[in-house]
């Protein structure tokens, strides 16, 4: 499932590349992928700002009506992780299916907290985490990775360059999931 995550981000950067009007740049625009995915079969999806205080627990959340998404993200998240947020439920919608599907926010985040230590989480989790693949495949491709990795560029660097926060950046250029999300190795 991951690799098929990431496949398809890779197919939604090509469309990017060559549809939108500032591909050369490391800094990837989730509007530009809305629009996109919107161009070539995605469903109908509006980015909503969540006006209510909830907490730091939930960034954001993604609910399905009529057959059109609203991906809601709390409007105090810092802008960098916002754009992360908002490309990762992107592709939550992406890789859509009744059969992973946890629409309960707060039972999500314990399926996700509590499967974090078993050896094979359930799928709502995998779908967690290949989300947050794809994003990255999006917004800091593998390939870049690998490069800035063999570079030794500075984190604080790339988190400029990609507008990603530090910690996110810190997690993806580990050697472990530089290898783990590794086209060669199979379903990554």
């Amino acid at each position: 499932m991951i690799g098929a995550a990431v496949s398809r981000a890779k197919e939604l950067s090509e469309e990017y590349n060559h549809y939108c009007r500032d591909n050369t740049a490391t800094r990837r625009c989730e509007k530009e992928l809305l629009w996109c995915g919107q161009c070539f079969e995605m469903p109908t999806i509006r980015v909503l700002d969540l006006d209510r205080d909830i907490g730091d627990t939930f960034p954001s959340g993604i609910f399905v009506s009529d057959g059109a998404y609203d991906i809601l993200v709390r409007q105090d998240l810092d802008p960098a992780y916002r754009r992360l947020v908002i490309c990762k439920e992107i592709f939550h919608i992406v890789l859509d299916s009744p059969d992973v599907r946890n629409m309960d926010i707060a039972s999500h985040v314990e399926e996700v907290v509590a499967d974090l230590s078993e050896e094979l989480p359930r799928p709502s989790v995998i779908v967690e985490f290949a989300a947050y693949a794809a994003a990255m495949e999006f917004l800091f491709p593998h390939a870049e990775r690998v490069k800035h990795a063999a570079l030794g560029t500075p984190l604080l660097s790339l988190a400029a360059m990609y507008d990603l926060p530090v910690d996110i950046i810190d997690f993806y250029m580990s050697e472990t999931m530089i290898e783990t999300l590794d086209p060669g190795n199979g379903d990554a």
